[in-house]
Protein backbone atom coordinates (compact mmCIF):
# COMPACT_ATOMS: atom_id res chain seq x y z
CA UNK A 1 0.00 0.00 0.00
CA UNK A 2 1.38 3.53 -1.18
CA UNK A 3 -1.02 5.49 1.31
CA UNK A 4 -2.87 4.82 4.01
CA UNK A 5 -5.67 6.47 6.09
CA UNK A 6 -7.30 6.13 9.38
CA UNK A 7 -11.34 6.53 9.45
CA UNK A 8 -12.13 9.01 11.72
CA UNK A 9 -15.78 9.45 13.19
CA UNK A 10 -18.75 10.32 10.62
CA UNK A 11 -16.42 9.40 7.56
CA UNK A 12 -18.36 7.91 5.01
CA UNK A 13 -16.48 6.33 1.73
CA UNK A 14 -17.46 9.26 -0.58
CA UNK A 15 -16.10 11.71 2.05
CA UNK A 16 -12.92 9.90 2.53
CA UNK A 17 -12.27 9.65 -1.32
CA UNK A 18 -12.61 13.42 -2.11
CA UNK A 19 -10.31 14.67 1.04
CA UNK A 20 -7.81 11.83 0.01
CA UNK A 21 -7.76 12.18 -3.94
CA UNK A 22 -8.31 8.63 -4.43
CA UNK A 23 -10.95 7.39 -6.55
CA UNK A 24 -14.20 5.87 -5.43
CA UNK A 25 -13.37 2.73 -7.45
CA UNK A 26 -9.97 2.63 -6.05
CA UNK A 27 -10.74 2.97 -2.44
CA UNK A 28 -13.32 0.36 -2.64
CA UNK A 29 -11.12 -2.02 -4.57
CA UNK A 30 -7.95 -1.71 -2.93
CA UNK A 31 -10.12 -2.30 1.15
CA UNK A 32 -12.49 -5.21 -0.59
CA UNK A 33 -11.69 -7.13 2.67
CA UNK A 34 -12.77 -4.46 4.81
CA UNK A 35 -15.65 -2.76 3.39
CA UNK A 36 -18.59 -3.86 2.52
CA UNK A 37 -20.25 -3.19 -0.73
CA UNK A 38 -22.03 -0.48 0.49
CA UNK A 39 -19.45 0.97 2.52
CA UNK A 40 -21.71 1.36 5.20
CA UNK A 41 -19.10 -1.06 7.63
CA UNK A 42 -16.88 1.39 8.09
CA UNK A 43 -14.92 0.98 11.94
CA UNK A 44 -13.23 3.99 13.46
CA UNK A 45 -9.61 3.61 13.74
CA UNK A 46 -9.62 1.37 11.05
CA UNK A 47 -6.47 2.11 8.48
CA UNK A 48 -7.65 1.69 4.72
CA UNK A 49 -5.19 1.52 2.29
CA UNK A 50 -5.81 4.44 -0.05
CA UNK A 51 -3.27 3.24 -2.99
CA UNK A 52 -1.09 -0.09 -4.31
CA UNK A 53 2.05 0.35 -5.94
CA UNK A 54 1.52 1.06 -9.64
CA UNK A 55 -2.10 1.74 -9.46
CA UNK A 56 -2.62 4.88 -7.53
CA UNK A 57 -4.48 7.48 -9.26
CA UNK A 58 -2.68 10.49 -9.12
CA UNK A 59 -5.46 12.96 -10.83
CA UNK A 60 -8.87 12.41 -9.81
CA UNK A 61 -12.02 13.90 -11.06
CA UNK A 62 -14.69 14.55 -8.91
CA UNK A 63 -18.46 14.24 -11.44
CA UNK A 64 -20.92 17.70 -10.82
CA UNK A 65 -24.47 17.85 -11.83
CA UNK A 66 -24.63 17.35 -15.55
CA UNK A 67 -21.49 15.76 -15.94
CA UNK A 68 -21.16 12.68 -18.76
CA UNK A 69 -18.88 10.47 -20.30
CA UNK A 70 -18.40 12.87 -23.09
CA UNK A 71 -17.57 15.90 -21.33
CA UNK A 72 -15.74 14.60 -18.69
CA UNK A 73 -13.36 12.93 -21.53
CA UNK A 74 -13.82 16.12 -23.73
CA UNK A 75 -12.49 17.83 -20.80
CA UNK A 76 -9.39 15.87 -19.96
CA UNK A 77 -8.82 14.94 -23.73
CA UNK A 78 -9.33 11.13 -22.63
CA UNK A 79 -10.68 8.38 -24.75
CA UNK A 80 -13.36 6.02 -23.61
CA UNK A 81 -11.21 3.42 -23.65
CA UNK A 82 -8.69 4.99 -20.98
CA UNK A 83 -11.65 6.20 -18.90
CA UNK A 84 -13.16 2.80 -18.25
CA UNK A 85 -10.24 1.22 -17.69
CA UNK A 86 -9.09 4.08 -14.99
CA UNK A 87 -12.72 3.58 -13.55
CA UNK A 88 -13.95 -0.15 -13.75
CA UNK A 89 -17.06 1.04 -12.04
CA UNK A 90 -18.35 3.22 -14.18
CA UNK A 91 -20.60 0.76 -17.09
CA UNK A 92 -20.51 0.33 -20.67
CA UNK A 93 -23.33 3.18 -21.12
CA UNK A 94 -22.19 5.19 -18.61
CA UNK A 95 -25.39 6.07 -17.36
CA UNK A 96 -24.01 4.91 -13.91
CA UNK A 97 -22.25 8.34 -13.10
CA UNK A 98 -23.50 10.83 -10.24
CA UNK A 99 -22.67 13.70 -8.99
CA UNK A 100 -19.85 13.36 -5.76
CA UNK A 101 -18.30 10.21 -7.83
CA UNK A 102 -14.40 10.49 -7.61
CA UNK A 103 -12.87 9.20 -10.95
CA UNK A 104 -9.33 8.55 -11.32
Amino acid sequence: CTRTYTVAPGDICLGISRAQNVSTFQLAAVNSEIIDATCSNLQVGEELCLGTPGEDCTDVYRVGDNDSCTNIQTQFNLNSTILMQNNPNVDEACDNLYPGLILC
